[in-house]
């Protein structure tokens, strides 16, 4: 999995118009992003955390859960237009609203 380093925070956050969201969420709304429209298990977001952190070695569910928060709160404060649905006991899809949106998203 690729890191979620300096130069691709700030590639992401020029595409999304210069708003600033904290990295970890930024990090999980991203990978998220390159799933769009496709259910990813609650395993491969804990996986993504831990491998972009290598520091966090306990990371569990509540913890994404946490971050998934706080990226829901950014779609809403910046009116992107996306979703993201949660599959209890399998993971969560994140589904643009908008087709044309996030085109510019690295």
């Amino acid at each position: 999995m690729d890191r979620f380093d300096g130069q691709k925070l700030a590639e992401v956050q020029t595409a999304l118009g210069g708003v600033h969201v904290p990295r970890a969420p930024l990090a999980l709304f991203h990978f998220l992003w390159t799933r769009r429209g496709t259910v990813v298990a609650w395993e491969s977001l804990i996986d993504f955390m831990e491998s972009t952190y290598s520091g966090w070695t306990t990371l569990d569910i509540r913890d994404v859960q946490g971050y998934l928060k706080k990226v829901r709160r950014a779609i809403r404060d910046h009116g992107w237009p996306c979703k993201i649905e949660t599959f209890y006991g399998i993971g969560v899809k994140l589904t643009a609203t908008d087709p044309k949106w996030g085109a510019e998203i690295p």
